[in-house]
């Protein structure tokens, strides 16, 4: 189980204490580094040769070997990380990049899990530049625990409930986890966890193995005196987590440049709607055109920035594009595509706040 692998533990102190350094792992003659910046990994690196970032710059068809053998010669020369020089060279941009990170990332933490790779050190270092955008580690721990096909195996008597200790606010959350979450503040019964969400038996016991795995839940014969039927749900907004290092898009204007033209005109938009309501105001507004590419996830994500610096108000923007979600390009924001996507962001001001939610499953 993860949560009894030396790895998450100190992934945990790393995360918590939001340090910036290189953890050492091996196995044998193997090794894997991890990079981090602010508790968030910024890069990883092996002497795997199948595993190194210029493997996947193959893969997913940015270069050919020999485009590869000049990139990492460039690399050298200017003693640039890989990412970093395939970036100011232009080959991807940001987004991708963070992209190809989070998937070599998550290919080497199933590897040293799998096969027992031991904490060797960890050394403070200043955070080095390479333009991706930070990774949570626990996201990428929240996947590998969701591949795995296993149910949690259960008694009826035996109550789950949250572990005290544990923070949920960090990760993103499907919707299914997120209902089953949201009854456990106080201990339940598998039986009562099933009554209380709707789902089938066995998809909550899926995701009380994912629960369990991480280590956010606990399971026991003891009761605590407490009666679960008059406890109170968690509220869903202590469970959204916040991305400490978003990455917008300039194209986001109002959140960019609210000074300029544009977010001039998102707010006389903002007015115009508002001045629609005969008795209140809209609380759903939808973006819709006939044709692709029109703007509509462009439009709809600066229209939301624009209520969101009104005082007190809280925005959920909502990407209904199930097949083809676009909302993320903007906010560069990167979750898998099996999983929900949420983000809080803050600015200077702590009333300014935008909530988005993608990718949903069925």
């Amino acid at each position: 189980m993860y949560k009894e692998h030396s790895l998450l533990e100190e992934i945990d102190r790393i995360e918590e204490q939001r340090q910036s350094g290189c953890l050492k792992l091996r196995q044998g003659d193997q090794e894997v580094e991890i990079h981090f910046r602010e508790g968030l990994i910024e890069a990883v690196s092996s002497n795997l040769s199948e595993h190194r970032l210029g493997q996947y710059l193959l893969k997913e068809g940015f270069l050919d070997v020999p485009k590869l053998n000049k990139l990492l010669r460039k690399s050298r020369r200017k003693k640039n990380a890989l990412g970093e020089t395939a970036l100011r060279s232009k080959i991807l941009d940001a987004s991708q990049l963070t992209r190809l990170i989070h998937l070599q990332a998550s290919t080497l933490l199933r590897l040293c899990l799998a096969k027992g790779f031991q904490v060797q050190l960890f050394e403070a270092e200043a955070p080095s530049f390479n333009g991706s955008t930070p990774i949570n580690p626990h996201a990428l721990l929240l996947e590998l625990a969701r591949a795995d096909s296993n149910a949690l195996v259960l008694d009826s008597d035996h109550l789950i409930q949250l572990r005290k200790q544990k923070g949920m606010s960090f990760l993103p959350w499907s919707p299914q986890e997120l209902s089953v979450l949201s009854y456990l503040n106080a201990p339940k019964t598998l039986e009562g966890l099933v009554s209380a969400t709707g789902m089938e038996r066995s998809k909550v016991r899926s995701i009380l193995k994912v629960l369990f795995d991480l280590g956010f839940i606990e399971v026991s014969r003891e009761f605590s005196g407490e009666k679960t039927s008059l406890a109170k749900k968690i509220p869903l907004q202590l469970l959204i987590p916040e991305i400490r290092h978003p990455a917008p898009s300039d194209k986001l204007e109002v959140l960019m440049n609210r000074g300029s033209f544009v977010s001039e005109q998102f707010a006389s938009l903002k007015v115009q709607i508002d001045g629609t309501g005969k008795d209140r105001q809209a609380q759903v507004i939808s973006v819709c055109s006939a044709h692709l590419q029109d703007g509509k996830s462009l439009i709809a994500s600066n229209l939301a920035l624009s209520y969101a610096q009104d005082p007190g108000r809280r925005v959920i923007l909502l990407d209904c594009d199930l097949r083809n979600p676009s909302i993320q390009q903007y906010f560069e924001f990167h979750w898998n595509r099996e999983s929900s996507a949420t983000l809080r962001m803050h600015d200077s001001n702590p009333t300014v706040s935008c909530v988005v939610w993608d990718r949903f499953t069925s």
